[in-house]
C-alpha cells in the first residue's frame, strides 16, 4: 500500500506584517492564500492521505 503525504513549510503567514503598508500586506496575503490553495488542490489531486504544514 502506498501512502501519499504532501508537506509544505516556511510559509511565514504573519511574519513582518507590521512593517508592510496596507497595500503590500493585502498583496502578500493574497499570494499566501493562492499558494496555500494550490498546495491543498495538489494534495487532493494526488489523493494524499495527509497534508503536513511545518514551520
Amino acid at each position: 500500500m502506498t501512502a501519499r503525504i504532501v508537506a509544505t513549510a516556511v510559509n511565514h503567514l504573519n511574519r513582518f506584517t507590521a512593517r508592510l503598508t496596507v497595500t503590500r500586506f493585502e498583496e502578500r496575503r493574497g499570494r499566501l492564500r493562492r499558494a496555500f490553495r494550490d498546495v491543498v488542490d495538489a494534495a487532493i489531486e494526488m489523493k494524499a492521505v495527509a497534508l503536513v504544514l511545518g514551520g
